[in-house]
């Protein structure tokens, strides 16, 4: 049989626990984009050389991408992210 001392301690475990489970943020992710940054500013690389696609719901393969210098030495170095939405 349980007496005072543990049904009173079993208490204080409880509600510590449920005060934990308050503070916890869920953040559920709406949406995301992908984003680039051109970084070397070459001539070869015209365009935006900062760009961000659209926010998707719903994730799929992006189309083909290329990045087809002229020939010349180097080409073009860029810097990838992806961005989401969240909420909580």
């Amino acid at each position: 049989m349980l007496n005072m001392r543990k049904i009173t301690k079993m208490e204080e475990k409880f509600n510590q626990v449920k005060n934990d489970l308050t503070h916890i943020r869920v953040r559920t992710v709406y949406a995301c984009r992908v984003c680039f940054q051109e970084t070397e500013g070459s001539s070869q690389c015209q365009g935006n050389r900062n760009s961000c696609s659209g926010w998707s719901t719903s994730p799929q393969w992006t189309a083909h991408y290329r990045d087809d210098t002229d020939g010349r030495a180097g080409g073009c170095a860029y810097f990838w992210k992806i961005e989401c939405l969240t909420g909580v």
